[in-house]
């Protein structure tokens, strides 16, 4: 029997803005973003652990 899932995420983003120098930010320029997430979908049901993490020493992020 299938359980419903006790947290959903469908399409989850997460972008941060990168810096601009000061003449950048006086031309306002378009911001340009960094893609931490970028359409992840997933359910967790309940009693299950969920961990985003990003490695110390790399610029990747790993889902367990």
């Amino acid at each position: 029997m299938a359980r419903e899932p006790y947290l959903v995420l469908r399409n989850f983003r997460v972008w941060f803005e990168k810096r601009r120098g000061f003449l950048e930010a006086l031309r306002k320029t378009k911001p340009e973003y960094v893609r931490a997430v970028d359409g992840v979908d997933m359910d967790v049901g309940r009693g299950e652990i969920f961990c985003l993490r990003r490695a110390s020493n790399r610029r990747s992020t790993t889902r367990a």
